[in-house]
């Protein structure tokens, strides 16, 4: 049955003027229209900020407005306008067709399944050349789900009733699909299925990863991954459809398998279970069309926290008022609270309802860079946490190799870029100047306290990993009232200098304290052990750095009676968010004073030196930017 005969029997025919505002964000659908001739615009109605952000055109004879009536609460989420000059619709109340769709079901769900497969199909297309290339996927976020072989029929279906795709279906054809279900297992980098073909069966996932990648005029970008278990694809066979996508392992992952044509058999005898199936089929391509507006949303706004805000506040209508979801975005605005935000999302895309389930799987997966630059805030915590909390019985050098340790973790999953190792002394016993930059805000730990990832970074992945020995680092002295940096720095051995501030003591103090500098950095450079310094004495963001160099470092270099290589690290953007950028290290060829100053007692001379150098040194830092541009 065709939409034409529905019209002989319950419709009528329209024309509507440009402008003519079909539908409103969360009016109540009492019609659902089909397009004749004309254009239709789609719009999103963001609730903050407040303002329109245009999705789509459509054009296409047949085109639905409004079938998300057929699910509930049956209100819209989007404005839709009449965008050319006239437009002409078949006109149907929604309550006539959902009767119609009973007595006629396969055949007319159908149809408009596959009317709304190619919309969705369309606005894939259109969208394609704002997908930013993203090849972050979930991982630390795996969910481990072990399906044991004995009780498989019994694993399999709560599995698949975790599904939001046909986890509503009745347990009849639950336990029908589960006894039909294929056990596979797939290596890294294998392809499910490719986009254009006609998948075989569909898919429910155990345990791994999938990629979802689609491919047009000869550029593939990633749409998502997918690592919840019980999530289901290769569904667009059940309508004779091609792939929209090719799937593919990220990692070593399980899933379970059923052909379609035995999906088919098991509602071939019950009308209204294949009328169920086709409305699953509906109600999982208005899932994705809602996802691709939410990643649309996300390339517009460059801010994901107002994406998950306008996603949940839009599908407000469909939770229940006692849903945790409504407490995401707010909580999401707080680092200190964003664990609790994170936590929800987790339970509720595996223990929530179906609006849950499937808002929870698009705002994970939406928020995968907001969730790695969470991981990496964690990580930090856990850093501070190990040194202060957990290292009480061990040496200063025990204390900074542990953190050494918890530092590699945490940039294990991070973008960076190391060169010129080539330029390391084999032998430990030098001074390691490097630029100091700022910690960007968002990672200032709950008791005021910024661990340096800069010098952090130089101790664990180049000296550590070098020599074995993280090397001893110059740190400042804590102003009164940083109980976070003093506990942080109380046990690990570093030499603490003072630094201009308004707590800052006497010159006597200051002159007694450098004595004491001096004479601690010598005696470990005497000991063939490193040191890290920061010439500038205070840190900059990368477009500003370097500041002006201080003669100490070299100063100490000359008082040694074997004197020292000075070995040059240069750094960028370890001042911005981890998970946005990579960041960058550059190792220089090292040099000794001796072969740059005629006369180390001349001070002047020293001093001409240190700010020649420092000029070198941001030399070097800006062609480092042009290399990475």
């Amino acid at each position: 049955m065709c939409f034409n005969h529905l019209l002989t029997l319950y419709g009528q025919k329209v024309t509507l003027d440009k402008d003519h505002i079909i539908l409103q964000p969360n009016e109540k659908i009492i019609y659902v229209y089909f397009l004749i001739k004309g254009t239709i615009n789609h719009f999103y109605c963001l609730d903050h900020p407040r303002e329109e952000i245009f999705l789509h055109s459509s054009s296409n004879p047949q085109t639905p407005v409004g079938w998300s009536g057929l699910f509930p609460p049956a209100r819209s989420l989007n404005k839709i306008i009449v965008a050319s000059k006239k437009a002409v619709f078949h006109k149907f109340e929604i309550k006539l067709l959902k009767q119609e769709i009973k007595l006629s079901s396969e055949r007319l769900l159908l149809k408009l399944s596959k009317t709304i497969f190619n919309q969705y199909l369309e606005v894939l297309k259109s969208q394609h050349s704002d997908i930013k290339v993203d090849k972050l996927n979930a991982v630390g976020m795996r969910e481990k789900y072990k399906l044991i072989k004995k009780k498989q029929l019994k694993e399999s279906l709560i599995l698949i009733k975790r599904s939001p795709f046909i986890g509503e279906m009745d347990d009849s054809f639950l336990n029908g699909l589960a006894k039909k279900l294929i056990l596979k297992s797939y290596p890294p980098l294998t392809k499910i299925y490719k986009q254009e073909h006609v998948s075989k069966g569909i898919y429910v996932l155990i345990d791994g990863e999938l990629s979802i990648i689609r491919s047009q005029a000869g550029v593939s970008k990633q749409l998502r991954t997918i690592s919840t278990p019980g999530f289901i694809v290769g569904w667009e066979g059940l309508l004779k459809e091609n792939n929209f996508a090719s799937a593919e392992t990220v990692v070593t992952t399980k899933m379970l398998y059923i052909p379609h044509h035995e999906v088919q058999k098991l509602v071939s005898h019950d009308s209204e279970l294949s009328c169920k199936l086709y409305m699953r089929l509906i109600w999982m391509i208005d899932s994705q069309l809602q996802l691709c507006y939410s990643r649309f949303l996300k390339v517009k706004l460059k801010n994901d926290q107002l994406v998950i805000h306008n996603l949940i506040k839009k599908n407000s209508v469909k939770l229940k008022i006692t849903s945790k979801l409504h407490k995401v975005p707010h909580l999401l605005t707080n680092q200190n609270t964003r664990i609790l935000a994170f936590q929800i999302l987790s339970e509720l895309n595996i223990s929530g309802d179906t609006e849950e389930r499937y808002l929870s799987s698009i705002s994970l997966d939406l928020l995968k860079r907001e969730t790695r630059d969470f991981h990496f805030y964690q990580g930090l915590i856990n850093i501070y946490y190990q040194v202060t909390e957990n290292t009480s019985k061990l040496g200063p050098l025990q204390v900074r190799k542990a953190c050494a340790i918890s530092v590699r973790e945490l940039f294990q999953h991070i973008d960076y870029h190391i060169e010129g190792w080539e330029n390391l002394p084999n032998e430990s016993g030098h001074i390691f100047i490097y630029n100091h930059l700022l910690n960007h805000e968002s990672y200032t730990l709950p008791n005021d306290f910024q661990i340096t990832l800069d010098s952090h970074f130089i101790s664990a992945m180049i000296l550590d990993k070098k020599y074995n020995d993280p090397g001893t680092r110059i740190v400042r002295i804590a102003d009164n009232g940083e109980y976070g940096h003093q506990n942080y720095y109380q046990n690990q051995g570093h030499i603490k200098v003072y630094t201009s501030s308004i707590d800052s003591p006497s010159r006597i103090h200051k002159k007694f304290n450098n004595t004491t500098f001096y004479k601690e950095a010598s005696k470990l450079l005497s000991e063939n052990k490193n040191l890290i310094i920061s010439p500038e004495g205070k840190s900059y963001t990368t477009e500003s750095s370097p500041g002006l160099f201080k003669t100490g470092a070299f100063k100490l270099a000359m008082q040694q009676k074997n004197e020292p290589f000075i070995v040059p690290v240069i750094l960028r953007d370890f001042d911005k968010r981890m998970v946005q950028n990579k960041v960058k290290c550059k190792i220089l060829k090292p040099f000794k004073i001796k072969d740059l100053i005629s006369d180390y007692g001349n001070q002047n001379e020293l001093i001409s030196f240190t700010n020649n150098y420092q000029k070198q040194f941001k030399s070097e830092l800006i062609k480092m930017k042009s290399q990475f541009s």
